[in-house]
């Protein structure tokens, strides 16, 4: 119908001006012309639009044969091609869709408002839906409306909804920015409390208080020497702790650390002749040490003792009693003694040296001996009876 009217409406101005048929734009049945002939003898004769309209002779084809002009077939593909004319303007997806009142958007069929939908906030298909949260959309931005229970939006980034898990966050325990932070520990977030996750390497919770962190350094003290409760106790020293090890930190007077061995402390006397006053200071041959000094002479009533490298009292060492190097013996029920050079001895109570030899000791039970009942020598004798001592 729109063909028609188009080529009615040009044979009139055609008419008017007194052109020739050439000109114009062939009918439906398309009149032989000067143009349609100047075609006939091309792939374009009796050529029709299989897929816009079977009358319109097709102006894609004319337009390449032979012989077509501008004002033949060029006009006709202008004026008779359906596509441009019913399809475009009349068909038009924009004219058939429906029309959405002021302030809203067509969305997938639905006219919706961008504002303030959860489905298309902004814009058509951008959900408004947080994590950890309910979401609201607010001007066309989503926002966070509220967080669930335990969570917060503590960058305030709606983007990643409601990231902190109160809960559980060493960085936001219980509430935003609440950072569990303890001495020489990382902190940890436990039901929304802090508390001292691990203690750094090297330091312990010896104290069990969680205020003050891992207060205790494992590598260098002493009562907690790589382990709470791991105290360190080293014989005449003063115990350390070194790279979480025991170790001396000094020695009492007098003693010395010499075989530089932590674990039996400091072992040596440093007033003998082989660590005099300090280990591996030795006295010679004929000296002695005396107050962690090496000397050779001896105190007024004192012999040196060469071999020993010692001064002694002859007169009441028991060691060196008379001469140097003569003990004297501890014999039977009794102590042994040095006096005036001599060796003796001491009976233990209850016994008695009854025949005055030194050798078997105190031999007699003063306590049930009837020939010695009580002291030596006092014997037991009643009138017709056996004498017993009790």
């Amino acid at each position: 119908m729109k063909r028609f009217i188009m080529v009615s409406f040009l044979a009139a101005q055609v008419a008017a001006i007194g052109c020739t048929p050439d000109s114009v734009v062939a009918p439906l049945a398309d009149v032989p012309t000067a143009d349609v002939r100047a075609d006939a003898g091309a792939a374009d004769a009796g050529t029709v639009d299989a897929g816009t309209d079977a009358a319109t002779r097709d102006a894609g084809t004319d337009a390449g044969t032979p012989g077509d002009s501008s004002s033949g077939d060029a006009a006709d593909g202008s004026t008779g091609d359906d596509a441009a004319t019913d399809d475009a303007a009349t068909d038009d997806a924009a004219t058939d869709a429906p029309a959405c009142p002021a302030g809203t958007t067509l969305c997938g069929g639905d006219c919706v408002d961008t504002r303030s939908s959860l489905s298309h906030c902004g814009a058509c298909g951008s959900a408004c839906a947080p994590a950890n949260a309910v979401g609201a959309c607010v001007m066309g931005a989503c926002t966070v409306a509220s967080c669930n229970a335990g969570r917060a939006d503590c960058n305030a980034m709606a983007a990643d909804g409601c990231e902190a898990d109160l809960n559980a966050s060493a960085t936001s325990c219980g509430r935003c920015a609440n950072a569990c932070t303890f001495a020489n520990a990382a902190g940890a977030c436990t039901a929304g409390t802090c508390g001292v996750g691990t203690c750094n390497a090297g330091f312990g919770d010896c104290d069990a208080d969680q205020s003050n962190g891992c207060e205790t350094s494992l590598t260098t003290t002493a009562t907690a020497c790589g382990a709470c409760g791991t105290s360190c106790t080293l014989a005449h020293a003063t115990a350390g702790c070194a790279a979480s090890a025991c170790a001396v930190a000094a020695c009492d007077t007098g003693f010395g650390n010499c075989d530089t061995t932590a674990a039996n402390g400091c072992e040596s006397p440093l007033n003998t002749n082989a660590n005099c006053g300090a280990c591996g200071t030795a006295c010679a041959v004929g000296t002695r040490c005396s107050n962690g000094a090496c000397v050779s002479s001896c105190p007024t009533g004192t012999t040196f003792c060469a071999d020993l490298n010692i001064c002694v009292n002859t007169s009441s060492d028991l060691s060196n009693c008379g001469a140097c190097g003569t003990a004297c013996p501890s014999p039977a029920n009794s102590a042994a003694t040095c006096s005036g050079g001599a060796c003796g001895l001491t009976c233990t109570a209850g016994f008695g040296n009854c025949d005055g030899a030194a050798g078997n000791g105190c031999e007699v039970n003063l306590n049930t001996a009837a020939a010695a009942c009580g002291a030596s020598g006092r014997a037991c004798a009643l009138p017709h009876a056996v004498a017993g001592c009790a």
